[in-house]
């Protein structure tokens, strides 16, 4: 498919029987779609199973174009036909198990890989399953068919993999971990597995076993870039910033480390004065929230310095320091004349935040237009039954990342409990979902929430909308980041083992304006709701 112009040349020279003409018809098809020539390419797969209607491996060639070109829709009955006419393509089957999936249908998609299963042993099929089987909270089922594919004698370190994400989601924490430590010096997607098993302790709250396992490692892989990077975390999280920082820089190694648009850092840590410098953004918009004090001083030091970054997550930064070009397309670096030094954001601290007075000298509330906020404030009075608004998000993580999800997101019923009776009108405040559920439990307990559609999308409406509140509640999340960043009034309830900004108090170096609340262990939020609910009252009612 890489040298589609190659094959289409060899298929010249070809001829033979009616069989073998068939078989190069399909892949004259391949070739066509891979130059771009759709219409040809879909003509052509029709017509090769219009002659050959009974082909099995054509039906699924010509759903796999269709799919290719985004018409799903039409691909899924190719591929049903071809399931017709083989019952162990397993390559059909999986096409129209990922059309089903993507379409929201789950239960089609199970039932398509179990029909398949119980005519074929197909580990391919397990394997397109147990995610689905998660997603549908089908977890034992899920565990028994990941405990199938790890017993068998060619059983892939992905497989391992998908037994552990099984059992992490059932909240066997402490299982995942064995599970890991049995994989010995395996590697996945280009990561040591004994680094994401110490990881995984490091996360839990597990501080003395992870630093006897920590100096083991390191010991024996002292350039295991993951292992150095929660290093990195705990000693940031404790406050050992020199050695942290230079622990963190071992983050630009690893496989896929976040720095937008793919770029490359070529800063060799050496002083930064009077340089034409290129920051280049990494990571997501929390990363920018508390890396950004940094930019001023840098600008200070080298009055010709720009940053490049996502465009969503330049609105934040664009008012703040309007000595600094932004760039927010690759393609734009080309106009710059000169050879520039490219330095990665969360390298700045090197320079400038290697101690937590430092940090907190360079801190610089993010600013938002007064007219944006009187807008969303004006709003909000308009629609709140109550003179305190609180606006609240309780989900974490992206969407697909289950660790962090699991890790991070907090008990929806449980803390929407701790406002029940208090005089309080809440603001949903949840990045990319729906709050039907939320507002239905919301209205069970008495309590009122506005949700006001797309406003997540457009983050300077949001740090307006924040800015117009007086109090968020909210897990480890980006709302949490904008609050601190804005410098506005935060409670914000962690995990046993938080991210490091938020240290090991009930304050944060970098946000002075949140207020942190901990689990007391993994999983555990009844004591931190507990808390929550104290201070709310306190807060409400006095305020």
């Amino acid at each position: 498919m890489r040298q589609a112009s190659k094959a289409l040349e060899l298929l010249q020279s070809f001829s033979g029987s009616s069989d073998l003409a068939v078989s190069l018809a399909s892949i004259k098809a391949k070739a066509l779609l891979a130059l771009g020539d759709q219409a040809q390419s879909l003509d052509l797969f029709h017509e090769v199973i219009k002659r050959n209607p009974n082909w099995a491996d054509g039906w699924n060639d010509y759903g796999c174009a269709l799919l290719q070109v985004g018409r799903s829709s039409e691909a899924a009955p190719c591929f049903s036909k071809a399931l017709t006419i083989d019952l162990h393509h397993e390559k059909a089957c999986l096409g129209l198990a990922k059309i089903q999936k993507n379409q929201g249908k789950l239960e089609q998609a199970k039932s398509t890989l179990f029909d398949f299963l119980r005519h074929s042993n197909s580990a391919n099929i397990r394997r397109a399953l147990i995610p689905i089987l998660l997603k549908l909270n089908e977890k034992d089922e899920a565990l028994t068919q990941a405990q199938t594919l790890t017993r068998a004698l060619d059983a892939t370190s992905d497989d391992y993999m998908l037994e552990a994400r099984t059992l992490f989601s059932m909240g066997r924490l402490r299982n995942y971990i064995a599970l890991l430590d049995t994989l010995g010096d395996r590697t996945w997607k280009g990561v040591s597995v004994k680094s994401i098993a110490i990881g995984a302790l490091a996360e839990s709250g597990h501080a003395e076993d992870v630093q006897l396992r920590l100096q083991q490692h390191l010991t024996e892989n002292p350039s295991d870039a993951n292992a150095r990077l929660v290093e990195a975390r705990e000693a940031l999280r404790t406050g050992d910033f020199e050695k942290g920082w230079k622990s963190y820089a071992y983050r630009l190694r690893l496989p896929a480390n976040q720095i937008h648009y793919g770029l490359s850092p070529n800063w060799a840590g050496e002083p930064l004065k009077n340089r034409d410098i290129l920051v280049l953004g990494e990571q997501g918009v929390g990363d920018v929230c508390y890396f950004s004090r940094f930019l001023k001083p840098l600008l200070e030091d080298n009055p010709n310095s720009s940053l490049i970054i996502e465009p969503r997550i330049a609105n934040l930064i664009e008012d703040q320091l309007p000595g600094l070009h932004i760039f927010s397309e690759p393609s734009h670096m080309n106009l710059a004349a000169s050879a520039r030094c490219k330095i990665a954001l969360g390298s700045l601290p090197l320079l400038y935040g290697r101690s937590a007075e430092e940090i907190r000298s360079h801190f610089n509330p993010l600013k938002v237009a007064e007219n944006a906020v009187q807008c969303m404030r004006d709003r909000i009075d308009k629609d709140s039954h109550y003179n305190y608004r609180v606006g609240i998000s309780f989900i974490a993580g992206r969407q697909g990342d289950e660790y962090q999800r699991l890790k991070r997101t907090l008990p929806r019923s449980e803390v929407l409990r701790q406002f029940k009776d208090l005089p309080v009108t809440l603001v949903n405040l949840e990045h990319n979902e729906f709050p039907r559920q939320l507002i239905e439990e919301a209205e069970l307990l008495g309590l009122q929430v506005l949700h006001y559609p797309d406003l997540t999308q457009d983050l300077r409406l949001l740090a307006a909308t924040i800015s117009a509140l007086d109090l968020v509640v909210t897990s480890q999340q980006t709302n949490a980041h904008l609050s601190g960043a804005l410098n506005k009034r935060g409670l914000v309830l962690l995990p046993p083992g938080c991210h490091f900004v938020y240290g090991n108090s009930d304050q944060s170096v970098w946000y002075p304006s949140l207020q942190l609340i901990r689990a007391s262990k993994w999983g555990d939020w009844q004591d931190a709701c507990k808390t929550l609910r104290e201070i709310l009252e306190q807060e409400i009612t006095n305020g």
